[in-house]
Formats: structure tokens, C-alpha cells, sequence
């Protein structure tokens, strides 16, 4: 194999290698070269049945590329599968990359890759000198290739999702996205009519919302205010922006105290502190439960404790989703360019973030609501997702059922799902088994000797890990327990974690 290691300075090159069930040998082996090499190299190995989407589903496989490989042989040519494929991934604008897997005849090849450069790899003494120029060929232009996966992504979810004004692009992300599209060049992968599109209606999105802002803060500030604002340029000031996104696009509605006191007494009962993107808050009373589990083999489920809750806290209905996410990057506060592995965004639960990331989050929505959210402590998680029962699960002690309730590995099709699609707990919450997996603030434990019994989150032993709760559709029924519990570096991003918030009563 070639001793060619890519610098994986940022995410890992995605390679989708399209090739004829017939070759499927020569596209797996060259596909595990190249994770051996750091890239993410991927291929659809599944055979494609009669009234399958197979289009769609091939479609959403090369959108998420950065490149595209095709293995060239005489099976190939004569696929309709692989001539779609090539259309698709020019129609994306993906750059393409022809490798020669067994000798065939050029005319036979579709003018679209014979026009390009051949990497030939047909036999073992060809084989490392090409995997050579294919690694040099992903590598070149790779950051503005990757640029382009990325914003190819989001003019896609944006023409999927009716074009919302939401999912457009503003402030210094449209201007990195200017920059970038003003490198294009004939050596690269030209944007597509939807990418084109997509900049346009942002730029005029972007003069649009320039203008509300002004009205805005003309509404709230005095003439001398106003004036001494734009001296400072005040459209580049951070919490000017956290205050026109709070006020005008989330629009608060904060509950008075009465109503607060109101609330901390009717369990069950639903709130949210704004009109749009807050999270959507259940209200759960106090409680003793039996936390971990007394038939489990696992050591970290021991010992079985009882666990007392005396105040009255809110939880979070969902999963917190990309929607509500990318409030608080619009806001300035969140980290951008956190990626949605290709299956959307909206109602999506937010994937691919750390534990900080969460802290973030729920720092930056304490701040606007003036109200403490936080993340639960893992006893308040598994007190509201049992919701009174000491099964397996809140629904009873039958696995088959969590097909019913929850999203995991046996019906979730590897990947994330809509929040809130499967029924409600006893408490009122979605989404406690499966779908993703939630970060709690607790430090990791080997065991719970020594846990705390009032319901506060454990921040002694392993705080670097942090724990995380509810098992996730890549894992089976038995991950998706109440009492199941895992950790990882507080740094680490998984495409199968996510979080949901908790917030005090004053």
C-alpha cells in the first residue's frame, strides 16, 4: 500500500466510490486503502430492490462527498447505475475522478470521464503508483473542495425545505461564503444552479434583515444613541446581534414570577420563554426513585440507590434539535459549522457536538431568557426518563415494544430521525429511548459508590469524561435502557450524541 498519509487538519476527505456490483472486490479493497490512509471512504454495498428510492438514496450518498470515484471497467460501462451516478455527481458538481480497475475500451467510456485523467490501478504493479496520484488528486484544492461539500449541503436542505429564509446564510458567514465562491476556478468543481441560487437569495436575505436591524435599533435607542452606535459600527457589535436575534427573530416571552411559582406546582404542564427556537419546556415535580439497576452484570449500573428530587424543575420535551441550535450560532455564540453527517437539519436532533458545545448552548440561553438552563444531572435524566417505572424501559420491560417508543438500531435505518415522531413517556418527554444519545454534566464513575442521593449531578472522579444517557439509533434495545449509562471525553463529537436541556424555577 502507498505510504501516502493525508494532514487531516480539519474533517477527513469524504471519497464516494461508485462502481459495478461486479467489481465490488477492487471497490472495497480501495476503499479500506484509503481509511487506512485518513480519508472517509464509503461506497452503497447494499443490493437495490424492486421499489427501492434507490435514486434518492445514491443521491444523498454523493451529495455528502467531496469527490467522487469512479472504477472504470467493462461492467461499468455498461451500467445504468453508474451512468446516473456520473450525471448525479456532475449535476451536485462533485469533482470526478476516473480510475481504471480493468482494461475496457475507451470509446466505450462515457465522454464525461474520458475527457479526464486516468488513474490507472489494474493490477498489483500499478496499483500503489496510483493510489499515489489518487491520494494527490484528493488532496489538491481539498479546503475549497470541502467548501464546497459543505455549502452544496446547505443549498440543498434549503431547496428541500421550501426555501425557508431560516436556512439561509448571514453576517460573516456570507461573507467567507462570498469569498469562497469568488475562488472558482475551470480546475475546480463548478457551483451548481442551486449553490448560485442559494448565495443570491442569502445577499438579499442579508440587505434585508440589514434593514430591520436598523428600524430596530432606531425603535430602542435615542437619536444621539444611534448615532454614536453607527460611529462604532455598531452592525459588527456581538451583542447588538445577540439582542436584534433575541428580540425580533425569537421574540421573548418571559414568564412573570407569579407564573413561574405557578408552574413549579403543575407538573406536566408545557412553557416555552420565547416564540421561536426556545425549546419547549415540560414541567416535572418532585420524586424518589430507585436509580441504576439490581439485574444488570454491569458494574457502572451498581449499586442500586435510592434518589430524592425535592424541587420542582423543566425539561426539554425533545432532544434539542439543529433548529434551536443554530439560534445561537445566528446569536454568535455557538460554534458554526457543525455538521448534520448528511441527514439534515430543522427538526433534526443536533449531532456531532462536544459536551462544551452543550455548556455553550445552554450559557447562551440563560443569558437571553435571564432563566437557568443547564444540563441535566444524569439522576434528573433517568428520574424523567423511567417517568415511575423501575422496568427496562418507561413503557415496561419488553424490548420488541421499543420499536414502538424509540428510535435504535434495529428500526432507525442508521441514522437520526425528527424529533418527537414516537410517543410520549408517562412525564410528557420524547425521545428518552434512542434516536441520539444526551449528555448529562456528570463526571464519569466506574460505579455509583458515592453518589449523590439528592438528585445533583456528581462532579467528582473523572470530569474530563462526561456521562451521556439513552442509547442512540447506531445501538440495540439493551443501550436504550433507562439505567444504561456510558461516558466519553468531554471533547469528543459523535454523530450518534446530542443533548436536552434542563432550567430552574426561580
Amino acid at each position: 500500500m502507498s505510504q501516502h498519509k493525508i494532514n487531516n487538519e480539519n474533517r477527513p476527505t469524504r471519497v464516494f466510490i461508485s462502481y459495478s456490483r461486479k467489481d465490488s472486490t477492487f471497490a472495497e479493497r480501495l476503499r479500506d486503502d484509503l481509511i487506512a490512509l485518513g480519508f472517509a471512504a464509503y461506497l452503497d454495498q447494499h443490493d437495490i430492490h424492486p421499489g427501492e428510492p434507490w435514486k434518492k438514496r445514491l443521491s444523498g450518498l454523493i451529495q455528502t462527498a467531496d469527490s467522487v470515484a469512479f472504477c472504470l471497467s467493462s461492467h461499468f460501462v455498461d451500467s445504468e447505475i453508474c451512468d446516473w451516478e456520473i450525471t448525479e455527481a456532475e449535476r451536485l458538481g462533485k469533482r470526478l475522478l476516473p480510475i481504471v480497475a480493468a482494461d475496457t475500451s475507451d470509446a466505450s467510456v462515457p465522454l464525461r470521464l474520458r475527457r479526464l485523467n486516468y488513474i490507472f490501478m489494474r493490477n498489483s504493479k500499478e496499483r500503489d503508483a496510483g493510489l499515489d496520484k489518487f491520494v494527490i488528486a484528493l488532496k489538491t484544492d481539498i479546503e475549497w473542495v470541502r467548501e464546497h461539500t459543505r455549502w452544496g449541503e446547505l443549498a440543498h436542505l434549503w431547496n428541500e425545505q421550501g426555501r425557508s429564509r431560516d436556512l439561509l446564510t448571514r453576517g460573516s458567514a456570507l461573507i467567507a461564503m462570498q469569498a469562497w465562491s469568488q475562488q472558482a476556478s475551470e480546475s475546480k468543481p463548478p457551483l451548481t444552479d442551486e449553490m448560485v441560487l442559494y448565495i443570491s437569495e442569502s445577499e438579499k436575505e442579508q440587505f434585508r434583515l440589514g434593514k430591520l436591524r436598523r428600524r430596530t435599533i432606531i425603535a430602542l435607542g435615542t437619536l444621539t444613541l444611534l448615532t454614536a452606535l453607527v460611529a462604532l459600527g455598531w452592525w459588527q457589535q456581538k451583542f447588538l446581534r445577540e439582542i436584534v436575534h433575541w428580540y425580533v427573530v425569537m421574540k421573548p416571552s418571559i414568564l412573570s414570577e407569579q407564573r413561574e411559582r405557578e408552574l413549579a406546582l403543575s407538573p406536566g404542564s408545557q412553557f416555552a420563554d420565547c416564540r421561536n427556537g426556545c425549546p419547549t419546556m415540560i414541567v416535572m415535580g418532585p420524586g424518589t426513585f430507585l436509580m441504576g439497576s439490581s439485574e444488570t452484570r454491569f458494574p457502572r449500573e451498581r449499586p442500586q440507590h435510592s434518589v430524592t428530587i425535592r424541587r420542582a424543575f423543566a425539561v426539554a420535551l425533545h432532544e434539542t434539535t439543529f433548529e434551536e441550535w443554530d439560534h445561537c450560532v445566528a446569536s454568535g455564540h455557538c460554534r458554526s459549522g457543525v455538521t448534520s453527517s448528511g441527514w439534515g437539519r430543522g427538526k433534526q436532533p443536533v449531532i456531532n457536538v462536544t459536551w462544551e458545545d452543550a455548556k455553550q448552548y445552554v450559557k447562551w440561553l440563560s443569558k437571553v431568557t435571564k432563566r437557568r438552563y443547564r444540563l441535566p444531572s444524569e439522576a434528573e435524566w433517568e428520574y424523567v426518563a423511567r417517568a415511575g417505572s423501575q422496568e427496562y424501559f418507561s413503557f415496561g420491560k419488553v424490548a420488541d415494544d421499543l420499536n414502538t417508543y424509540g428510535w435504535f438500531a434495529d428500526n432507525a435505518d442508521n441514522r437520526t430521525h425528527p424529533v418527537g415522531q414516537k410517543p410520549a413517556n408517562k412525564f410528557g418527554l420524547k425521545d428518552v429511548h434512542g434516536n441520539v444519545s444526551e449528555w448529562t454534566e456528570d463526571c464519569a464513575n466506574d460505579t455509583y459508590a458515592g453518589a449523590p442521593k439528592d438528585g445533583s449531578a456528581w462532579l467528582q472522579g473523572n470530569c474530563l469524561s462526561r456521562v451521556f444517557r439513552g442509547g442512540s439509533w447506531l445501538y440495540g434495545a439493551r443501550m436504550a435502557r433507562s439505567a444504561n449509562r456510558d461516558w466519553l471525553v468531554g471533547d469528543d463529537r459523535k454523530d450518534y450524541i446530542g443533548f436536552r436541556v434542563v432550567r430552574d424555577f426561580n
